[in-house]
C-alpha cells in the first residue's frame, strides 16, 4: 500500500493529481474535510 503512495516516477506531483482527480482522491479529500470541519466545530 505503501508502494502506491511513493510512486517511482520522477513526477510524483503529476501523480498526485492523477489521484486527486480520480474519485478515491474525491473521497479522501470530502472525509479528510468533514473530519476537520468536525473537530473545529466541535
Amino acid at each position: 500500500m505503501l508502494g502506491a503512495l511513493l510512486p517511482s516516477d520522477p513526477s510524483p506531483i503529476s501523480h498526485i493529481q492523477s489521484v486527486l482527480s480520480g474519485e478515491l482522491g474525491a473521497t479522501l479529500l470530502s472525509v479528510l474535510f468533514l473530519h476537520f470541519a468536525g473537530f473545529f466545530v466541535g
